[in-house]
């Protein structure tokens, strides 16, 4: 990917006049030539490192983590891993942290967020919605939006040298940053990295020379630089550039460095925390650099050296006037002390050393506002007992230590030891906030607003678990209306155990298919869609036997499984009445529209029946035995699914209602209904790439019963990502979990996680399952309706929602009033 394109389409809104970027950019040049002279970089490269001199850098992105939520006894051992992170740092290269936090006000996030298409009929639902979103944004503590960065620097002679250098240490940082942090490294790209600093130092959030090309990468719209005479600097720069001694002013916005001066002899991880959370825009740079061990010895050594003479001159000088200057300077003999008690660490405790600094630019839209966020900084570091002070006549190359370049622009520079750094854990409490994704509460910790898209994750399948009362009907629910409402063009299923769905298919124009015994209404467990353009790994009937070896294990009862001889001869007899289906679905015409071939044809596949009189063809004994145990479910009172289907499934919304279908055939009805919601799927996939299915299963523990079942239930989770299905079991019965490896596979093929209230077994069970910590357990002991964690890939978020009486509401929620706000 180039830094350069042709043009495609902007990355923001712009008018069809000049933007205020090229207004600016096509006046006052020589105030915009001498503002580009305090960025201090030479060139970026293709493969995102940049040059300073001889200086090279590459710069990563990573998110944040819940450290707030940890307990204190999880917190220490966290810092014991930051320890072995920074230890792990290049020996003699500086690497820089950045926090970049960017205000944002309601009213933008809600329009990030907010549904902005209105189906027919769902005018109210979706100012439901939509109410719901705005209310809880406005009653959000934090919005702010924290980027967290970090920058590898070294030293090279060529390019290639550098080049060469981060690809041998790109693996191996991104490995123990994950292992050890919990949290991934993403490269980030030239293009990107130069955004990254407009937005810091120009403050416009529209920069028109930003552009995405045909594969919607970010790249820098080369015609429009070409046609303008423009530079990379020029595009990132301000307009005007005025530094006064306390202060920087730019295209209207104020600007001021700090740096830590002094640190009290104990300070907590609290006061990262603290920083991190201040509600204005800012740019921190954390600046670290591992001094080798003989380095460390003799920097230290020197130093003391400095200081014993310093002590012996004014001792010499006081003597004369007849008092002790010495006693009289603190500063001095504490920062002997200080440098004292850093060789004994480093000669007893094997403590390493590194050059440190941090730094922190703030900024406003006037001097006042400058002024107020000045002192709220400097309210946060007085809390903590640190000293941060501002730069005064250094402002230009303070602004440059905070920008993230990577670069060391000021000396201020303190020596300290790794267990000193542990501090300055850069993580406080993730948040939530992605476009495109739905509602699901308030963040417990932070009190801000959680908007999550299951899309996002590494698959889209979820588990909804809480004990009875816990909410879960009352969650899915909720999430079942967000999908509808946010993606009208996706298929929502629902298996129904309890008959509490109907309300919502009506709601929403959905269709509720009522299967029971003796109604004549079909669904047929046989039914099978061929295509396997998207899994082509898998033969379709292959995978059909599998099917049907879970529903006969059904059959059997008693948790039974089927032994191997008994599956082979399933499968032979299955692959026996498949093909004169086959064949006829060869001989079909493919569709004028779209030219391929119809890969289902439901009118003529196979049913139980068939499948019954094959096996009593077969001359094996346990043939027949199969056939015994099938034939009330063929030919008897429970032939219920030995029929073809006669029920409309095209509605986007479908209810498949089971409660009456008896606690004998309840089962064996969610197998058949995942069989039917499984070849609708394949069908969905073929209506568009952008279009996806999701299914929910309720009482999700019964298909755990026996290892056909729970196999045949895994390959499902396994494959469903493929045809863009997101499913998504719910259950009550936790322990289920851990009843074979099949289920236990489920639940690590389920990116989301959401648990609500447990009980205190379950809750033992799940801490090992999820690898919960006794801090996050708390959050689902004795939790209220709907509260609980949502857990998501690596990420732990405690959530309540107390939902607000609406129509939405008065759709979900018909007995239990105290959900509500």
């Amino acid at each position: 990917m180039g830094l350069f394109t042709k043009k495609k389409t902007n990355t923001s809104n712009t008018n069809n006049g000049q933007t205020n970027a090229q207004t600016k950019m096509a006046s006052n040049k020589k105030d915009r030539k001498k503002a580009q002279n305090f960025i201090k970089f030479d060139e970026f490269f293709e493969n995102g490192m940049m040059r300073f001199n001889n200086q090279y850098a590459m710069m990563f992105s990573f998110g944040n983590f819940s450290f707030e939520s940890l307990s204190k006894a999880e917190q220490e051992e966290f810092g014991d891993n930051y320890e072995t992170w920074l230890n792990g740092l290049p020996v003699g290269d500086s690497v820089f942290m950045y926090i970049i936090n960017t205000a944002e006000d309601a009213s933008t996030k809600y329009d990030l967020i907010k549904i902005r298409k209105t189906q027919p009929g769902q005018e109210e639902l979706v100012k439901a919605y939509n109410d719901v979103l705005q209310m809880r944004l406005n009653e959000s503590t934090t919005l702010t939006n924290t980027r967290r960065f970090i920058i590898y620097t070294t030293i090279s002679n060529s390019n290639t040298e550098a080049k060469d250098y981060f690809n041998s240490i790109k693996g191996d940082i991104e490995t123990s940053f994950f292992s050890l942090l919990k949290s991934r490294l993403e490269l980030v790209s030239a293009e990107e990295w130069l955004l990254i600093l407009s937005d810091v130092i120009t403050h416009d959030k529209t920069n028109p020379y930003f552009i995405l090309n045909d594969n919607e990468e970010l790249c820098i719209d080369a015609d429009a630089l070409k046609n303008q005479n423009l530079t990379i600097k020029d595009i990132i720069s301000p307009s005007y550039y005025r530094v006064k001694p306390g202060y920087i002013e730019s295209d209207e916005v104020y600007s001021k460095t700090y740096y830590l001066q002094k640190l009290p002899n104990f300070l907590s991880t609290v006061f990262m925390q603290d920083i991190m959370s201040m509600p204005f825009e800012f740019t921190m740079s954390i600046n670290y650099k591992q001094i080798a061990a003989d380095e460390a010895a003799k920097l230290i050594q020197t130093k003391i050296t400095l200081i014993n003479g310093e002590i012996v001159d004014k001792e010499k000088k006081s003597g004369n006037k007849g008092y002790n200057a010495v006693a009289f300077d603190t500063n001095l003999t504490r920062e002997k002390e200080r440098l004292e008690q850093l060789q004994s660490d480093m000669m007893d405790r094997d403590q390493k050393l590194f050059g440190f600094g941090m730094y922190i630019t703030i900024f406003g839209d006037s001097l006042e506002e400058l002024k107020a966020n000045g002192n709220t900084l400097k309210s946060v570091s007085a809390k903590h007992l640190c000293a941060i002070k501002p730069l005064e006549y250094q402002q230009e190359n303070g602004f440059n230590a905070s920008l993230p370049l990577g670069q060391k622009a000021i000396n201020k520079t303190r020596y300290m030891t790794t267990e000193s750094l542990r501090v300055f854990i850069p993580f406080s409490e993730a948040d939530l906030f992605d476009r495109g994704g739905f509602y699901y509460g308030i963040n417990q910790i932070s009190k801000s607003i959680i908007v999550y898209n299951r899309l996002k994750g590494q698959n889209y399948n979820g588990l909804i678990l809480g004990s009875s009362g816990s909410g879960k009907s009352f969650f899915t629910k909720k999430e079942i209306i967000s999908t509808l409402l946010n993606r009208p063009e996706d298929y929502v299923y629902v298996i129904d155990p309890d008959g509490e769905y109907g309300p919502l298919a009506k709601a929403f124009g959905g269709s509720v298919i009522d299967i029971a015994p003796g109604n004549g209404i079909y669904i047929n467990p046989l039914d099978l869609d061929i295509d396997n353009s998207q899994d082509k790994g898998n033969d379709p009937i292959v995978a059909k036997s599998d099917a049907v070896a879970s529903m006969v294990s059904i059959m059997l009862g008693a948790h039974q499984s089927l032994t191997p001889s008994q599956k082979s001869i399933l499968n032979r007899c299955v692959t026996q009445i498949y093909q004169p289906y086959l064949e006829h679905l060869a001989q079909l015409s493919p569709d004028p529209v779209t030219g391929r071939k119809p890969t289902i044809d439901r009118a003529a596949c196979p049913t139980l029946q068939n499948l019954f009189d094959a096996l009593l063809q077969q001359p094996q004994t346990e043939a027949q035995n199969l056939a015994l145990i099938m034939e009330i479910y063929a030919t008897g009172n429970f032939d219920t699914f030995a029929h073809r289907t006669n029920q409309d499934i095209t509605n986007k919304f479908t209810i498949y209602n089971i409660k009456d279908v008896g606690s004998n055939l309840k089962e064996l009805a969610l197998q058949v209904c995942i069989n039917d919601i499984w070849n609708n799927m394949i069908a969905n996939k073929a209506r568009g790439a952008g279009i996806f299915t999701w299914f929910y299963i309720d009482e999700f523990h019964l298909l755990l019963s026996s290892d056909t079942c729970s196999e045949f239930l895994k390959s499902i989770w396994k494959r469903s990502r493929k045809w863009n299905g997101a499913a998504c079991g719910i259950t009550q019965n936790t322990e289920e979990l851990l009843a074979s490896p099949a289920a236990r596979a489920i639940l690590n093929n389920s990116a989301v996680k959401i648990l609500l209230n447990q009980s205190a077994m379950d809750i033992s069970i799940l801490k090992d399952l999820v690898n919960l910590t006794d801090e996050e357990t708390k959050y689902i002991n004795g939790a209220e309706k709907g509260s609980g964690l949502l857990c998501l890939g690596d990420r732990v978020v405690p959530f309540k929602d107390r939902y607000p009486k609406n129509k939405i509401f008065e759709l979900i929620n018909t007995t239990d009033e105290s959900m509500i706000a």
